[in-house]
């Protein structure tokens, strides 16, 4: 078995798939369009589009209901903080640091209803342009969105950045996903910035097999 398709052409709303569907663990990507994780994804399971409200992270978790049954475990530091959505959820538990890897070792413990928001793949810390984003950051003080903005310049193009940190979340997760409580499955709080309305609101929505 291998990625299969569901609604190729429609979509679907995804705070209600939030809402309604039957899910155990939510993983929730940063800054990933439904056709990048079509492009890369290699898991086996069942892909869907939906449409997010959310233009960033903190628009998104804004635009959701209360989940007051559900605890939110995030690697953002200011999602953490933000009172309005803390009150959204049973428990808001922030991580000890960004990295994908520990991000989900740390969730393993958690054992209720919980969403794993996780700051790939729009942090380029941990795929191969990596060294690139720290040497850029300790020259020129830099935030995620300046780095993009040098890099395009250097004729490296944000895509081939987001789908090399997309490989390294996706690797993490098909390497945990046994000991993560079923049904997962993997989402996006948003796209990334584009002319294209697709690119921004247009994520997915992939059940694991």
């Amino acid at each position: 078995m291998a990625l299969r398709v569901g609604n190729s052409k429609g979509y679907f709303n995804l705070t209600e798939l939030i809402i309604s569907s039957n899910w155990n663990t939510l993983i929730v990507l940063d800054s990933c369009s439904y056709k990048l994780f079509k492009q890369e994804c290699t898991l086996n399971g069942l892909l869907y589009r939906a449409q997010s409200k959310g233009h960033d992270t903190t628009t998104f978790y804004e635009s959701l209901p209360s989940l007051k049954y559900v605890t939110l475990y995030s690697a953002n530091e200011q999602l953490c903080k933000n009172r309005a959505i803390k009150r959204k959820f049973k428990e808001v538990i922030p991580s000890k640091n960004s990295y994908i890897w520990d991000n989900l070792l740390e969730a393993q413990s958690i054992d209720e209803r919980i969403i794993i928001q996780t700051l790939l793949p729009r942090l380029p810390n941990q795929g191969e342009y990596a060294d690139l984003w720290f040497k850029l950051k300790e020259k020129h003080k830099l935030d995620t969105t300046k780095f993009y903005d040098i890099i395009e310049k250097q004729n490296i193009k944000t895509n081939d950045v987001l789908a090399s940190n997309l490989r390294v979340a996706l690797q993490a997760i098909g390497k945990n996903i046994d000991k993560l409580e079923r049904p997962v499955v993997i989402t996006s709080s948003h796209g990334y910035p584009s002319k294209q309305e697709e690119d921004i609101h247009i994520v997915p929505w992939f059940i694991v097999d």
